[in-house]
């Protein structure tokens, strides 16, 4: 009994040293694939450099959190940080990673016969464009002048451009984009159709089956729908660069209508400003929307990316990132107008 006693000990002492042995050479693996730079740096400027022949996909799923992929990891508070000790990427390189991941992507669905030219949709979002937020932070600013001074001006949902709040939102409008509850206020009449507006739909529940009915009863709107390839590249562009592990608010992975509203105004417009679609320090205080009280600003309960996309568009931004907390302003190229060359350089 007693010899047996101790073989198995023996065993057990060995397999404990083999598992020791193994775990380090494959932390030392890992450590060595993490700090390569001709390996990993190589991987992450295929993506960023717009090469039309490097796969995406492939370079992000390769290496975990190597590349590009899942680059910013969420904390507990409102800021989303770096992952680990590698280079944070450029705004230029984010840009382009941005026109490589959007590029060849359908925005629009065009199926029914009743689906008006796409021009339509590319007259309304032109030139420079304002993006206006529907956040109660509008009001703490004076922005209407500005709004009203673009090209094209974008807005979402049934916010009001009302004489008493001009001031704050403008009241200049060429394109509004709108969530899945829009079909159903509009054919109950609560929410007003501006005649010669243009309306993009999100590819959601009533929306997508009812669509052609307000083509028909609004002859003089016109009325797009999104494609639903075009929220699907939203919401796998969010993912790719950030851990979806930290996004613990909300409840859907569905990006918001403001994150699909933003890249299709800068697929469309040589530039644009967006307005508190990255909440300033204003929106600490502030409600949800600037027509009705409610929930606070910082807020959203269905939408696990919301505290995702506004730090997204603060570092893709080529507004400074404290003036554009102060001010709610931030500024961004189009996707067009940005040159992305396929020359290597180190992030």
């Amino acid at each position: 009994v007693q010899a047996t006693r101790v073989l198995r000990n023996a065993a057990v002492m060995s397999f404990r040293v083999s598992f020791i042995s193994i775990s380090c050479l494959v932390l030392r693996s890992v450590h060595a694939e993490r700090t390569n730079p001709s390996d990993d740096e190589s991987g992450f400027l295929q993506v960023m450099s717009g090469v039309e022949s490097a796969s995406t996909s492939s370079i992000l799923s390769a290496r975990g959190f190597g590349g590009l992929g899942a680059w910013f990891l969420g904390s507990s508070g409102p800021e989303l940080l770096q992952h680990g000790s590698a280079p944070e990427p450029s705004r230029t390189e984010l840009l382009c990673y941005v026109k490589q991941r959007m590029q060849g992507v359908t925005l629009l669905d065009t199926k029914s016969r009743l689906a008006p030219p796409v021009e339509s949709l590319r007259r309304g979002l032109q030139g420079k464009c304002a993006v206006v937020s529907n956040s109660g932070a509008m009001l703490q600013h004076k922005f209407g002048s500005a709004i009203n001074q673009a090209s094209s001006v974008l807005r979402f949902n049934d916010a009001p451009v009302a004489s008493q709040l001009q001031e704050h939102v403008g009241s200049r409008e060429t394109v509004r984009l709108v969530n899945d509850f829009f079909v159903g206020q509009a054919l109950a009449g609560r929410t007003p159709i501006r005649r010669g507006g243009v309306y993009v739909l999100t590819p959601h529940g009533e929306n997508t089956e009812h669509i052609d009915i307000l083509r028909r009863r609004w002859t003089k709107a016109t009325f797009h729908l999104m494609s639903a390839e075009f929220e699907n590249a939203t919401r796998e562009l969010l993912t790719s660069l950030y851990d979806t592990r930290s996004w613990k608010k909300g409840t859907s992975m569905q990006p918001t209508t403001g994150a699909m509203g933003m890249l299709m105004a800068m697929s469309l417009c040589d530039s644009m400003d967006a307005y508190e679609m990255s909440p300033s320090d204003a929106a600490a205080k502030a409600s949800y929307n600037y027509y009705s009280q409610g929930d606070s600003a910082l807020r959203n309960s269905w939408h696990k990316s919301f505290e995702a996309e506004h730090d997204f568009w603060l570092r893709l931004s080529e507004t400074p990132r404290e003036k554009g907390k102060a001010n709610g302003l931030l500024g961004f190229r189009g996707l067009g107008s940005s040159a992305c060359s396929g020359k290597k350089k180190k992030p």
